[in-house]
């Protein structure tokens, strides 16, 4: 599976800027000052995920499929460790998380 399945399943809402790239573990989007990783749905793709970006086991929690930071830490203009704001597996949290949270 690649990872540009991993948002068929979501209806990405149209203001939101795709940044994901070739060399992206995992596909991303950016909107209002906020940058969105998207996982993978299905959870055995995701476990492989967790080993390969964070270096999790087998065993170890399951990562959240949405993590959401602020877009300057990723675009670079802040280089401050920029703690995730947002870790979770529901795409609802997310879209209302972005609508209450997001500064543009």
């Amino acid at each position: 599976m690649h990872w540009n399945t991993y948002t068929t399943d979501l209806d990405i809402p149209n203001n939101w800027e795709c940044t994901s790239y070739n060399n992206d573990a995992l596909p991303s989007y950016q909107v209002c000052g906020l940058h969105i990783w998207v996982d993978s749905g299905d959870a055995t793709e995701r476990q492989a995920n967790a080993h390969d970006i964070y270096g999790l086991g087998v065993g170890d929690a399951l990562p959240p499929r949405f993590t959401v930071f602020n877009s300057d830490f990723y675009n670079g203009l802040v280089t401050d460790e920029s703690p995730e704001l947002l870790a979770t597996d529901s795409f609802k949290e997310l879209l209302e998380f972005v609508t209450t949270k997001g500064t543009n």
